[in-house]
C-alpha cells in the first residue's frame, strides 16, 4: 500500500486531537508548535516516501511531545515517532544507540534534526501499569539498572535539569501566587540545588515511569520515550517510588523498599521525591489545576512534605 497523506489529516489532527485531556500535547500551546501539527500529513508522507515505509492499519497515538504511527518496512512492523520540538530527538537518538537494544525499544532509523525516529513495534496496549504493583516495580527497576551505563557525548547533563527545577519552581510559584507553602517550595529548590551539585556520570533514562515500560517479543518489557541526561539513577527512581501512594507513612516505606532495591542512597531519594513533587505540582498547577492531574500531583507534594 502507498503512503497516502490525504488520511492523515482528519485521523491525526481531528480525530487524534479532540476531546483529548488539557495540556496534553506542548505544540498545541505554541505557535511553532501549531504550525507543526498541521504540517504533519506533509511530513510523513515525506518521511514514509524516503525511508520506504508503509502506512498502518492502527490508530496513530501521541504522548505529550509526540506522534507514534504504525507503519511497515517490508514485511517487519514497525513504529514512527515524530517529536516537537525537533532537537529533544537528538539525546533520545544517542541514548537508544548507546542502549543498542539492551532494555530499551531498539532504534532502526532516525533523522534527529527533522524530529524523527523509526523503531522496533513494541505492544502499546501492554504496559507495567497493567501489572501488580511489586512486580511492575521489580521490572522497571531491572531495567534502571540496565540502562544506567556509561553515557554517549552530546547528552545534558543532569545538573542543568536540577538548576531548571530550581528556576521553574520560583517561577511558577510567583507566577501562581504562592501555592505551594514557601517554606516547602524553598526546601524543594535547596535540594535540587544541592542534588544538581553531586548528580553522578551515569546515563539515564530520565522518564522511566510505568507507561514507558512496553511488552515486546525481543524482551518480555522494554523501556521507550527516554528524556535521557547523565546522572543520579535516584532521579529515576522517583517516578517508581510516587506511582499510586496514599499517604506519608506509604511513600516513606516505597522510598526505602525502591531504594534498597536498586542500591541507591536512600536520603538522596527521599530529596529527588521532595523536590520533583513540588516542581510537577506547580507545572500541573500552571497548565490547569482543575484536572485530576493537577490534583494528584499537588496531594503528592504534601505527602512528599512529611516525609
Amino acid at each position: 500500500m502507498a503512503f497516502d497523506s490525504a488520511a492523515l489529516p482528519p485521523l491525526l489532527v481531528e480525530e487524534l486531537l479532540r476531546e483529548r485531556p488539557p495540556f496534553d500535547l506542548a505544540a498545541d500551546g505554541d505557535p511553532e508548535g501549531r504550525e507543526w501539527i498541521a504540517s504533519m500529513p506533509q511530513l510523513l508522507d515525506d518521511v514514509c516516501n524516503e525511508w520506504g515505509l508503509e502506512l498502518g492499519e492502527e490508530r496513530p497515538t501521541h504522548g505529550y511531545n509526540s506522534f507514534v504511527v504504525s507503519v511497515r518496512r517490508g514485511s517487519e512492523a514497525c513504529a514512527l515517532k515524530v517529536t516537537w520540538p525537533q532537537d529533544r530527538t537528538l539525546s533520545e537518538t544517542r541514548a537508544l544507540e548507546a542502549w543498542a537494544g539492551r532494555g530499551a525499544v531498539m532504534l532502526l532509523k532516525a533523522n534527529p534534526h527533522r524530529g524523527v525516529v523509526l523503531l522496533e513495534r513494541l505492544d502499546a496496549a501492554r504496559t507495567l501499569v497493567g501489572l501488580e504493583l511489586p512486580e511492575a516495580a521489580a521490572i522497571a527497576g531491572g531495567l534502571l539498572r540496565r540502562l544506567a551505563i556509561p553515557p554517549p557525548s552530546d547528552i545534558p547533563r543532569l545538573s542543568d535539569l536540577a538548576s531548571e527545577i530550581y528556576e521553574s519552581i520560583a517561577e511558577h510559584q510567583r507566577q501562581l501566587g504562592n501555592p505551594v507553602p514557601r517554606g516547602q517550595a524553598e526546601r524543594a529548590q535547596d535540594l535540587a540545588r544541592s542534588l544538581g551539585a553531586t548528580t553522578g556520570d551515569r546515563l539515564i533514562h530520565a522518564d522511566l515511569h510505568y507507561g514507558n515500560v512496553l511488552a515486546a517479543e525481543r524482551e518480555p518489557w522494554l523501556a521507550i520515550d527516554p528524556k535521557p541526561v547523565i546522572g543520579d539513577p535516584g532521579y529515576d527512581a522517583y517516578q517508581l517510588v510516587v506511582h499510586g501512594v496514599h499517604d506519608a507513612p506509604h511513600l516513606r516505606a516505597r522510598i526505602a523498599r525502591v531504594a534498597g532495591d536498586l542500591g541507591l542512597d536512600v536520603d538522596r531519594l527521599r530529596a529527588w521525591t521532595l523536590a520533583r513533587s513540588v516542581e510537577w505540582a506547580l507545572w500541573a498547577g500552571r497548565n490547569d489545576p482543575t484536572t485530576d492531574y493537577a490534583v494528584e500531583c499537588a496531594d503528592l507534594a504534601r505527602l512528599a512534605a512529611e516525609i
